[in-house]
C-alpha cells in the first residue's frame, strides 16, 4: 500500500507528491508500497509524513522520496522544500494547501486587471473575465477588448464559448459569450 502507487512493477515514478492517509500490514509506504524491480524508478517524490502516517516512503524497495511535514508541502514552503517540481510552468503554490497543477488555476488576470477571470457557474468556461465577481455586458466588452492578449489566447479552452475551437479565442466566442447574459440574469 503506498499513498500514490501500491506495487510498482512496470515503470517509473518521477515529480509527484502523496498526501492521503495511508495504512496497510505489509510493504506501505507514504509514496510507494513496493518498488519490484530494479528498472522501475522512483525519483524526485515527496510525501506528506504527517498525513500519509507513514515513516519510509517506498515500504519494499529502492528509490529516492523524500518525506516532509505538512507545512513543508503546503504555501509558499513548497516551492522551496520540494525543488524537484516545477514551480514555474507546471506547479501553482496556494497558500495554507498543497500545490496543485498550474492548468487547474484557470486564466491570469487580463491586462490592466488584478483579479483573474471566474468561472462563475462551474462549467469550466470564464464568464467573469474581469475577474470582479460578477458577469455583465462589461465582461464581453473586456473579453473583445483583449481578444489578442496572451492571457486570452494562451487559456482559448476557458474562453471557447463558441465550442468551435478551443485552441483559438475569437469573435465568435465574444457573440457566444454576449448570448450567455441572459442566462444569467434569469
Amino acid at each position: 500500500v503506498g499513498g500514490l502507487v501500491g506495487d510498482n512493477s512496470q515503470g517509473g515514478i518521477e515529480l509527484s507528491f502523496a498526501t492521503g492517509a495511508v495504512e496497510g500490514d505489509s510493504a506501505v509506504g507514504g509514496v510507494v508500497g513496493e518498488n519490484e524491480e530494479e528498472d522501475t524508478i522512483v525519483t524526485d517524490t515527496y510525501w506528506d509524513v504527517e498525513a500519509t502516517d507513514q515513516q519510509d516512503g517506498i515500504g519494499d524497495g529502492e528509490g529516492d522520496a523524500t518525506g516532509l511535514d505538512t507545512d513543508e508541502m503546503q504555501g509558499e514552503a513548497a516551492a522551496e522544500n520540494m525543488e524537484a517540481l516545477d514551480f514555474e510552468e507546471t506547479w501553482q503554490t496556494l497558500q495554507d494547501d498543497y500545490p496543485i497543477l498550474q492548468w487547474q488555476v484557470g486564466p491570469p488576470p487580463l491586462p490592466g486587471r488584478e483579479e483573474p477571470p471566474q468561472d462563475l457557474n462551474g462549467d469550466g468556461l470564464f464568464e467573469d473575465v474581469r475577474g470582479d465577481g460578477e458577469f455583465t455586458v462589461l465582461d464581453v466588452q473586456a473579453l473583445f477588448d483583449n481578444l489578442d492578449s496572451d492571457a486570452v489566447q494562451n487559456n482559448a479552452a476557458a474562453f471557447d464559448f463558441s465550442g468551435l475551437d478551443p485552441e483559438e479565442v475569437t469573435i465568435f466566442d465574444v457573440q457566444a459569450l454576449f448570448n450567455r447574459l441572459g442566462e444569467f440574469e434569469d
